[in-house]
């Protein structure tokens, strides 16, 4: 009589033998149900149609007419009060050794309140991805008008321009606002399961990555590769976002002269057929407290770090969106100040 779910007992007449309070809550009062018709009475309606139940739709109707059992039934229903609920009912019948149905129990639960805060986060959730379009939107049209004033002014004052790096350091900070709305937009598809699955060759991501890589202005960077040949992956584009930003990482983290090199290769991995990638670098290495958290949301290696802390978390959530894992450890074992080794392991395509 005290569990916080309604229980319902009739015999194969449909009258009442046992009841509890929890479900003359939920109905809003005492329902005096004596036959088995007088459940026909009762106002519901298929949620997801709004069409009424037919009286030989309700749960206890079906249990003692036909002896079925009903497992999570979701109803709206009236109450006497005309307040509306929606209910999730569960009905078994009672059947002898003969096989005779001799009544049938219910239990029921009521599940506005729940319904309710589901249906306000899927509105909030909605509301906020179309604030975040439109932020989206309108930053990128503002970063468009400002780098395009920033490049007239400085065509406009040709060679012999005075303070040069400012308009640098400007452009520098329009490139990381557009690389931190794009990574929002990407982390948002793979949230929304947006993203589709496609036979990959991880090899082609790799070398795009490392050329990238190479072409980073204003520093002296020797990138070494070793990749295996043929290696397939089911991924889709997201993955060349993964070792960009690895070996940016590497370039940015590393003092002059960088040095990173890349190596890939088909192996097993927690006994599954696995192309395991690995980016190390000769940098100063992240301490042992920081090598799990980095991979936070939000977390940098270091406070005289800059950037925003998005990229390893979204290295992470790709990576593990593809069924794969992510870590980074020492270059050398033991020693973190000799530089750090990252290591992703992606599922082989069959």
């Amino acid at each position: 009589m005290t569990i916080p779910i309604g229980i319902l007992v009739v015999d194969d007449a449909g009258r009442i033998q046992n009841t509890n309070k929890t479900r003359q809550d939920i109905w809003g009062g005492n329902v005096p149900t004596t036959e088995i018709d007088e459940h026909s009475g009762y106002d519901g309606w298929w949620p997801d149609t709004g069409v009424p139940l037919r009286p030989e739709e309700w749960p206890v109707q079906r249990a003692i007419r036909n002896g079925e059992t009903t497992v999570g039934l979701m109803v709206d229903i009236k109450r006497p009060d005309s307040t509306l609920a929606t209910v999730i009912i569960t009905t078994v019948p009672v059947k002898g050794e003969d096989g005779k149905v001799l009544g049938a129990v219910t239990t029921m639960q009521d599940y506005t309140e729940h319904l309710r805060a589901e249906r306000e986060m899927v509105e909030a959730k909605e509301k906020l991805e179309l604030y975040l379009d439109v932020l989206s939107h309108d930053v990128n049209n503002l970063n468009l008008a400002i780098r395009g004033n920033l490049e007239l002014y400085r065509a406009r004052a040709g060679a012999g321009l005075q303070g040069g790096a400012y308009l640098d350091n400007a452009e520098r900070m329009l490139n990381e606002v557009s690389n931190l709305v794009e990574n929002i937009h990407k982390l948002q598809s793979l949230e929304n399961g947006k993203a589709d699955h496609h036979l990959v060759a991880l090899g082609q991501i790799l070398e795009e990555a490392v050329t990238f890589g190479r072409q980073t202005p204003g520093r002296k960077v020797a990138i070494d590769t070793d990749i295996m040949a043929g290696l397939v992956v089911d991924a889709n584009e997201l993955l060349r976002d993964v070792f960009t930003n690895l070996i940016h990482n590497a370039i940015k983290y590393t003092p002059d002269p960088v040095h990173v090199t890349v190596r890939a290769e088909r192996t097993l991995f927690n006994g599954r057929d696995t192309c395991r990638v690995v980016v190390e670098d000769n940098g100063c290495g992240i301490p042992d407290d920081m090598k799990f958290r980095i991979f936070n949301r939000f977390e940098r290696g270091s406070p005289s770090t800059t950037g925003r802390g998005l990229g390893l978390y979204l290295v992470k959530n790709i990576v593990e969106g593809f069924g794969g894992s992510v870590w980074v450890e020492d270059r050398v074992a033991g020693d973190r100040n000799m530089g750090a080794r990252f290591v992703v392991n992606l599922p082989a395509a069959q």
